[in-house]
């Protein structure tokens, strides 16, 4: 999530089982998920709960295709807090009329990727990457 911002080169990303409405899984404890506080200080990201969310850091992923992953059963967060701080996040999709590039999928495991989803969606954006690409040098 966060290399996908500061290199150009990435034209399309997946984040799997890392996305999450940080301010409640740093400081929120909750029976759902396993939450930073108290006591894991080495997890305190300097802003990161002041002055930035993860729907901030997917407005500098746009206008890049992004697929969120996130199973029901991970207790890295809770799936219902994913799907609220994606919502916030496809915001800055909607604004530039790219909607169909951002794309959240839940899915019923755990803290896992879902592979064929993953594969799916690269293939759909890389490979129209590189159509755009050759209509632009000829």
């Amino acid at each position: 999530m966060f290399a996908i911002p500061v290199e150009p080169r990435i034209k399309a990303g997946i984040v799997s089982a890392w996305f999450a409405d940080r301010r409640k899984k740093m400081a929120v404890p909750d029976p759902r998920y396993g939450s930073f506080s108290p006591g894991a200080d080495h997890a305190f990201l300097h802003g990161w709960l002041t002055e930035f969310t993860d729907a901030d850091v997917v407005s500098l992923i746009a206008p890049r295709a992004l697929m969120i992953q996130h199973g029901k059963q991970d207790r890295i967060a809770h799936w219902t807090h994913v799907a609220e701080e994606f919502e916030k996040a496809a915001v800055h999709y909607r604004k530039l009329n790219l909607e169909d590039r951002v794309e959240l999928v839940l899915h019923e495991g755990g803290h896992e990727m879902v592979v064929e989803e993953g594969v799916r969606f690269l293939e759909t954006w890389l490979k129209s990457t590189k159509e755009r690409g050759k209509i632009i040098r000829k």
